[in-house]
């Protein structure tokens, strides 16, 4: 990079990182030999300029990127799938969304609150998906010594509550392996005889898998709030584990100690 002039700091759900913009006496990136002064590709170069008009508000939220045209002789001419490339380099970064035919634009966030006692309840709505299956590897660390469960995912609301029963607890609690959705499944345990004396509960944030993606609609740099929590009873034993996945453009956790 030469002669910097503006550096950004860009803050983006799960990254964080320091992106510059160089320019050459104005607002065009010199481009040199097909690469861009200082030896990184010319869109990289571009979408670190765009990153930083960003950041500095010179494209606010919810603003709208130049069009292809506009940035192709910004930036001296370069070729269309050069400009394509920073535009999707943006996207990749959680900066900006897409709209087919109308453009790309600087994402907003319109966060709902979730309270973590609502998060760990794991009440359900909507379409619940039933299934007997071995538990996967991370929820198998949570419940010791089961090898089968009933795995309920209820999707709603654009979130997804993952919840998983011992197929054993079917005999007390025959809910479980029905597709109704259970709105309130810790008072079907206590009615049961099962007390819950302990709620482990571990928060993280992380990239969707690609079918999370798909499900639950989010634009490439999305990143979840995963919050986990297993059940034990007073014997010291995990009864059941929940795992609710949080867009992090839709949803912030909040917890008051």
């Amino acid at each position: 990079m030469f002669a910097m002039t503006a550096i950004a700091d860009i803050h983006t759900p799960g990254r964080a990182g320091t992106l510059g913009a160089a320019r050459d006496g104005g607002d065009t990136l010199r481009v040199v030999g097909g690469m861009a002064a200082g030896g990184e590709p010319p869109y990289k170069a571009i979408a670190r300029a765009l990153a930083a008009d960003i950041a500095n508000g010179v494209i606010p939220p919810g603003g709208q990127l130049p069009s292809e045209t506009e940035l192709r002789e910004r930036h001296g001419g370069v070729a269309r799938d050069t400009v394509r490339a920073a535009v999707a380099e943006l996207a990749r970064l959680g900066l900006t969304v897409t709209r087919q035919t109308v453009g790309t634009f600087v994402r907003t966030y319109d966060r709902a609150p979730v309270p973590l006692a609502v998060a760990v309840a794991g009440r359900e709505a909507g379409v619940v998906d039933v299934r007997r299956a071995a538990p996967p590897a991370a929820v198998a660390d949570l419940l010791p010594g089961v090898t089968s469960v009933w795995w309920r995912r209820a999707h709603h609301n654009g979130m997804i509550t993952d919840s998983y029963y011992p197929r054993d607890l079917e005999d007390l609690v025959p809910d479980v392996g029905e597709p109704a959705a259970l709105a309130d499944p810790d008072a079907l345990l206590q009615q049961a005889g099962i007390e819950v004396a302990e709620r482990r509960v571990r928060l993280l944030g992380r990239i969707p898998t690609m079918a999370e993606e798909t499900l639950l609609g989010t634009p490439p740099g999305t990143v979840l709030e995963e919050v986990t929590v297993v059940l034990v009873d007073g014997g010291g034993q995990a009864v059941a584990a929940r795992v609710g996945l949080y867009p992090g453009d839709r949803f912030v956790i909040e917890h008051t100690l």
